[in-house]
């Protein structure tokens, strides 16, 4: 299993609209995937912006491919989610997941 990890900062007063977007847009793109294994949103207050960290989750690497293309390390960010943003990661990180 590949956990998936992306950050962007987003203007305070966007913050209840880009969580909106994530639930509307993103999640029910994702949900269509095969082998996407689930999403978690963690969220942060700072002065500069509201900081949201994504992690889905998903099977394979190649799971992930079918979302984001050839080169999974590159961030898929939409063009109304842009909009919304101070600033985000253009890559993402991505671990193996393991339990001991």
């Amino acid at each position: 299993m590949v956990s998936r990890h992306w950050t962007g900062w987003i203007k305070h007063e966007e913050a209840d609209n880009y969580e909106q977007y994530l639930a509307k847009h993103l999640l029910p793109e994702l949900a269509l995937i095969d082998d996407f294994a689930g999403i978690i949103i963690y969220k942060r207050m700072d002065n500069s912006a509201v900081e949201f960290l994504v992690v889905t989750n998903w099977l394979s690497m190649d799971a992930i491919k079918k979302f984001a293309g050839t080169n999974p390390s590159v961030a898929v960010v939409g063009e109304e989610a842009k909009k919304m943003m101070v600033r985000y990661d253009k890559e993402v990180r991505h671990y193996e997941i393991k339990t001991i």
